[in-house]
């Protein structure tokens, strides 16, 4: 077993290097000053270290898959739907009314989680605005010895159940309680 561990951790040492340095790059002010273009799926991204969302979905997708779910996840993304052809800027009406004023409530969100998930302050975790899911690779991304790696409410469960935790009360609470 030890082999094997010590062949996981070289494997993905560039992996740790990567999720460490974006968490050192996106620091509260690096957060809090980001442009759009520099946050959303959807838009080209070449002149920046890391773009948000695509480092944390894609870039880092073999230390805990997001992959899957729909833009939305984000809060605010650039592209077209089912029903509209169009690309443009899109976001989730629980964050606002105006694409700004949304990006704005995110990027605030962000730095709570990120201060929260230091803390260990669960409450706040749990009433933290951000998609379960990316609410959970944010946390294990800034903190990946305390935030566990399976954000699917679907997988959680199945790993309550496997280890025989799966009491009512815990099955339905929030995902931030179920990982922990």
């Amino acid at each position: 077993f030890q082999i094997f561990n010590e062949k996981l951790i070289k494997n993905k040492k560039s992996l740790y290097k990567l999720r460490d340095d974006f968490a050192k790059y996106y620091n509260e002010t690096r957060i809090l000053n980001m442009p759009l273009d520099t946050y959303v799926l959807g838009k080209s991204h070449t002149d920046v270290k890391f773009h948000f969302c695509y480092t944390t979905e894609r870039s880092l997708d073999r230390l805990g898959r997001i992959i899957g779910s729909k833009a939305d996840k984000f809060g605010v993304y650039y592209g077209k739907t089912k029903s509209e052809n169009d690309y443009k800027y899109r976001f989730t009406k629980k964050w606002g009314n105006s694409t700004e004023e949304v990006f704005n409530n995110i990027k605030h969100s962000i730095v709570d989680l990120i201060e929260a998930g230091k803390k260990r302050d669960l409450k706040a975790l749990a009433k933290n605005k951000i998609s379960p899911m990316f609410k959970g690779k944010i946390l294990n991304v800034y903190y990946p010895e305390d935030y566990l790696n399976v954000f699917s409410d679907e997988h959680l469960d199945y790993f309550l159940v496997l280890f025989n935790l799966d009491n009512p009360k815990l099955i339905k609470s929030n995902s931030v309680y179920k990982r922990e």
